[in-house]
């Protein structure tokens, strides 16, 4: 009886340890399984449910040289702080929002897209986007009974994988995007 006595009064100390051992291994399990930006493409989709492991592993079948991952999130992922939104290469919206989130995409050269001119999305006579509903095995677009959207892959204005639209760093999430585009 004095043992468990002895125990619980030092119960609120054991908890302490607990949580900053949790704490601790979290942000180290983080690291280890992440990378740095220049070494993995992500891609945020705003959609109503998304198989995100299933669609890394798709997508990294044909991963580009140089990255080391591929990270896919719907917009739920984002609770606590948008850096890592904000800094995504590639964003899956319904067009009937991207005028709402022009701002973080990038204008594309239309001449160094793989797809024609009319499957890009314009916004006052500048294309932004590709119109696309790719890989509707792994994304479900809208909620069961709403009406079909029509959707749009974007850059992101922070991505450093889009040289062929900033002029700087590598073509990772174009690599990615034709990847994304050619999933059934």
């Amino acid at each position: 009886m004095k043992v468990l006595r002895n125990i619980a009064s030092q119960l609120h100390v054991y908890i302490i340890w607990l949580i900053l051992s949790v704490v601790i291994w979290g942000f180290v399990f983080t690291h280890v399984t992440d990378a740095p930006a220049e070494k993995k493409v992500v891609l945020f989709a705003d959609v109503y449910a998304c198989r995100e492991l299933e669609l890394e592993l798709e997508l990294e079948k044909s991963m580009p040289d140089g990255i080391r991952m591929i990270r896919t999130h719907s917009f739920g992922y984002v609770v606590f702080g948008d850096r890592e939104l904000l800094g995504a290469d590639l964003y899956l919206i319904p067009l009937s929002e991207a005028e709402r989130y022009l701002p973080s995409f990038l204008p594309l050269d239309s001449a160094a897209l793989p797809w024609a001119e009319d499957e890009l999305w314009y916004w006052e006579g500048v294309p932004y986007g590709v119109r696309m509903r790719p890989a509707e095995s792994f994304l479900q677009y809208e909620a069961p009974g709403e009406a079909r959207e029509d959707f749009a892959l974007f850059f992101g204005v922070n991505s450093v994988h889009a040289a062929s639209f900033r002029g700087s760093g590598d073509d990772a999430a174009l690599a990615v995007a034709r990847s994304l585009y050619g999933l059934d």
